[in-house]
């Protein structure tokens, strides 16, 4: 999928394999790789590097904020470290501290409420949940 983001975690996950695995080298020497080729945008997001097809020849580069609203699109809302474990689960990203993610998606449209320590998808979601 062009819009899909992934890392050699997520690669392996879904069974992805290669002949050059027999020379011992780790996840981040294929990452690597993958990184130089010029179909994909890479960016390194805490010591991992997720990769993106490129859906143009003129495509650069994607940030962290990016990613992260790519992967919470998924979610209506969520609670932060059940997010942060997702992340660790389906990427292999381990996001060192909450106050992390909360900095990377700040500017954009979710609503962060923090007495219930969950990431919603934008303040309508946040007021709906109290509505039922």
């Amino acid at each position: 999928d062009d819009h899909q983001y992934v890392t050699m975690y997520s690669l392996r996950a879904a069974g992805f394999s290669s002949t050059l695995d027999d020379l011992g080298f780790g996840d981040d020497f294929y990452a690597g790789i993958l990184a130089m080729d010029a179909r994909f945008k890479w960016q390194s997001i805490y010591h991992c590097i997720v990769l993106m097809r490129k859906r143009h020849p003129r495509d650069c580069s994607f940030n962290k904020k990016d990613f992260f609203s790519f992967a919470l699109s998924h979610y209506d809302s969520i609670d932060v470290d059940e997010f942060i474990e997702d992340c660790a689960d389906q990427y292999g990203i381990h996001i060192p501290h909450r106050s992390s993610l909360l900095s990377d998606i700040a500017d954009t449209d979710f609503y962060y409420d923090s007495i219930m320590e969950k990431i919603y998808r934008n303040k309508d979601f946040y007021y709906a949940e109290f509505e039922d």
